[in-house]
């Protein structure tokens, strides 16, 4: 949970350690981190989204065995939980994946709306939302609701980016969808921090420069045609 980069700039999830959570007494736990969805986030889905309701989880039990009824600060993502349902969370068993295929369709609807095609993007978009509405498998869910909306670029580029947020969440993909639409719409990296995570800026304050990671000086010691980033 914590890669090295701070969890709070994402607007989608925020990073609290222990003992916080867990209940732990004071100097127990030590640099464990747990990762919550902000509330704008949790508050976005259609209501009755199999990805929200089969994706976090509101209690479960610490690495040391002892279990809590809720969370302090809310639910935590559950989507690639152990196949023991989290009762031992030091040990992982499932396959966490790096590209799915519901990625591609969100590629491809992202590409097609940019180049004009909106019908073709809105039709990608709403093969996940099919997917979706099957729950687990044998479900016939009402939502979430194909798309309806306005099909001008910006809307459809809107939709499209927040159906990343919920089919690819936690997955360590919201970070750099937000530097990209950036290009599109100059500034939404930071303005979306802002607005949707409250403690976006508790540790320290946001910068355009911090939309690129700083390159590690050992790697630029080894090759020293590298310049560090601006700002860092």
């Amino acid at each position: 949970t914590n890669s090295g980069k701070d969890a709070r700039t994402s607007s989608v999830f925020q990073l609290f350690y222990y003992p916080r959570d867990w209940g732990f007494d004071v100097g127990e736990g030590g640099g464990w981190g747990l990762i919550h969805p902000t509330d704008w986030f949790l508050a976005s889905y259609q209501a009755g989204d199999y990805r929200k309701d089969a994706g976090y989880i509101s209690g479960g039990c610490s690495v040391s065995g002892r279990c809590v009824a809720a969370f302090a600060d809310g639910p935590m993502p559950f989507k690639y939980r152990n196949s023991d349902g989290g009762a031992n969370w030091t040990k992982g068993d499932v396959d966490v994946p790096l590209y799915r295929f519901a990625e591609a369709y969100l590629l491809n609807a992202e590409a097609q709306n940019e180049l004009g095609n909106t019908a073709e993007a809105i039709r990608n978009l709403n093969v996940l939302r099919a997917r979706a509405r099957q729950g687990t498998g044998a479900e016939r869910r009402a939502s979430p609701a194909g798309y309806a909306g306005p099909t001008d670029r910006a809307s459809v580029r809107e939709a499209v980016y927040m159906e990343r947020a919920w089919e690819l969440a936690f997955e360590g993909k919201r970070w750099y969808d937000l530097v990209r639409r950036d290009t599109e719409e100059p500034g939404y990296w930071m303005t979306s921090l802002r607005s949707h995570d409250p403690n976006s800026e508790t540790l320290r304050p946001l910068a355009t420069f911090k939309k690129r990671f700083p390159i590690p000086s050992a790697q630029i010691n080894v090759n020293p045609a590298l310049t560090q980033n601006p700002g860092y």
